[in-house]
């Protein structure tokens, strides 16, 4: 009988404090249909510009440009998905100059066992405003390295030993179409003291030419100072709020994230 440990958030102790938070909305690509894809960066900057002179009156720099091509896969284990069953998300995400293997812990998995390895500790927020812990672990790829058992993960985060998952067992992209992502910064946009990156990313499946999904997120660092942190999330989730009014974006009416995304796209693959 296979075996492998979880951990539950109850063995372990208090994680260290985010270093940022990024706000994350999965938009609606039915509602750019009548744009090239080359357009839509630039018809998503005006509405936030527009948005930015509204309620809040917020000040903006800088202006939208094209910013990385890469593709991105998903990994789990065919059939049984003891990654995903571990609270684990892996993703593998890069192109010729750079290549990066990510993998991310729920905010409700214990992460004890990633012990002296260097942990991203960040919060993520997702519609309406909610906040989800993210702790990662990453480790730099050979643009040719193939990553197809546990026990090749485990050659970059060796940490993942810990976790008791066969070395043998087998590792696939969720999806086995490729998936290209185009990224944009877009202009960032001050929140209280702290200004925020804004970018947007488009995936394309195979050779499709309209993008099947469109993510637009905004990141602001964190510091020691508590009051100003509570004063900045303060104005960013009246930011993230005015992303989803009838004046903003168009929130996709049922993904709420790339991995659902991926997962429901490849609902099988869980599946023995």
């Amino acid at each position: 009988m296979l075996r492998f440990t979880v951990l539950t958030l109850a063995a372990c102790c208090a994680t260290a404090a985010p270093a940022s938070r990024e706000y994350k909305m999965i938009v609606d690509p039915s509602a750019y249909e009548a744009y090239e894809p080359s357009e839509i960066s630039f018809v998503i900057e005006r509405s936030l510009l527009n948005l930015a002179k509204g309620p809040i009156s917020l000040e903006t720099r800088g202006k939208t440009s094209r910013d990385k091509t890469r593709a991105v896969r998903f990994l789990d284990t065919p059939g049984d998905c003891l990654l995903t069953k571990a609270g684990l998300i892996v993703r593998d995400r890069g192109n010729e100059k750079k290549r990066t293997l990510t993998i991310k812990l729920r905010g409700d998995v214990d992460g004890s066992w990633t012990k002296g390895a260097k942990v991203k500790e960040e919060e993520d927020v997702v519609p309406p405003l909610q906040i989800k812990q993210s702790r990662a672990l990453q480790a730099k790829l050979e643009s040719s390295a193939t990553l197809d058992t546990i026990k090749s993960l485990q050659s970059y985060l060796p940490e993942l030993e810990r976790l008791g998952i066969p070395a043998d067992k087998a590792v696939q992209p969720v999806i086995k179409e490729s998936i290209r992502e185009e990224t944009f910064t877009l202009p960032e946009i001050k929140l209280g003291n702290s200004w925020a990156e804004t970018e947007l990313s488009m995936w394309y499946f195979g050779d499709e030419e309209r993008p099947a999904l469109i993510e637009a997120s905004f990141r602001y660092e964190m510091d020691g100072n508590a009051e100003a942190n509570e004063a900045t999330a303060k104005v960013a989730a009246q930011w993230f709020k005015l992303w989803q009014s009838p004046s903003g974006l168009t929130p996709d009416p049922v993904e709420s994230t790339k991995t659902a995304f991926v997962f429901k796209r490849s609902a099988d693959f869980c599946k023995k």
